[in-house]
């Protein structure tokens, strides 16, 4: 099912704290970066840079497990979901459900028979309206205003995010990352991204269309297709895909950072001891009470950490 963008950004848009947002923006004047509007990239967009009233679609991809997970109907119901809020509205009311609109839907074995792209043709169709160099004409309060828009990005786990953006989802593929060619045995032993050769937009399509002749190739380059998000006229997956902050960092190297980081601090730096540490763990104020065993649970020792 697809609930179609331009009827819904006209809802929206007939919304006058929404409308307010989209025309005054929020973007900091003083160098800070607090939103996607204060980055380079959006500074250096062709779209964004250049018109400040331009729709920013945020995407968002996931799969969800509506049965149980552990029976024997597991897979048979999920569904995998397409989400978008507008980056125009401010980033204190963006995670409110009211902001949050859903743009498709489709169960699990629908998207491997057919493919995602099938499933955001329909989008497509629409964004193409809003790309265009006058813009989409919606109908605000009785009257026709002009309106750009397109994507900013699209965010998801790493497994959403390799399937709508055309790459290798399985551990099979020679080079697994989306955003640089370091191959499998590369990420294991370096880690700066100097030291790897960064994915372009020319590369990226050259390498679509070798994979397309040849898909014994798709291993090799660590992509399957050609998204059709890559049809946008601004949006390319290249640098659309942002990272998942999740597993990743918080679920991921954030605590190898944080005890090698204790060891230098305490150790190395003599900015604090370990009893000092594990006392501000203990008066730390965790703000509910089932957090009583964290503070009441001190490291031991370095060998801990």
């Amino acid at each position: 099912m697809y609930i179609p963008l331009l009827k819904t950004l006209e809802q929206l848009l007939n919304k006058d704290s929404i409308l307010q947002e989209v025309l005054n923006g929020h973007q900091r004047n003083d160098g800070r970066i607090e939103d996607f509007c204060d980055a380079h990239i959006f500074k250096n967009h062709p779209l964004f840079s250049r018109d400040r009233t331009a729709l920013q679609l945020m995407l968002y991809y996931d799969e969800v497990e509506i049965a149980n997970p552990l029976g024997s109907k597991t897979g048979k119901h999920k569904l995998g979901v397409v989400y978008y809020t507008l980056g125009n509205i401010s980033p204190k009311h963006r995670s409110q459900l009211g902001a949050i609109q859903l743009l498709a839907v489709a169960t699990s074995p629908v998207i491997k028979k057919y493919g995602i792209d099938s499933i955001l043709e329909p989008f497509m169709e629409d964004l193409q309206k809003l790309e265009q160099d006058a813009g989409y004409q919606f109908l605000i309060h009785n009257e026709r205003k002009s309106l750009a828009g397109t994507i900013a990005f699209v965010s998801g786990d790493n497994l959403g995010s390799q399937l709508i953006g055309g790459f290798k989802e399985g551990p099979g593929a020679h080079i697994k990352c989306r955003h640089c060619m370091g191959s499998s045995d590369a990420i294991t032993f370096m880690f700066c991204e100097k030291d790897f050769h960064l994915r372009t937009k020319a590369g990226h399509l050259y390498q679509c269309q070798q994979v397309q002749e040849n898909p014994d190739l798709g291993r090799l380059y660590g992509v399957t297709r050609l998204s059709v998000l890559c049809n946008s006229r601004y949006f390319s997956v290249i640098d659309g895909l942002p990272g998942d902050v999740m597993h990743d960092l918080l679920e991921g190297v954030l605590q190898y950072e944080c005890k090698e980081m204790l060891k230098i601090f305490i150790n190395e730096q003599k900015y604090l001891t370990l009893n000092q540490l594990n006392e501000r763990i203990k008066r730390f104020d965790y703000g509910y009470k089932l957090f009583t065993t964290i503070r009441t649970s001190p490291l031991q020792s370095l060998s801990k950490l």
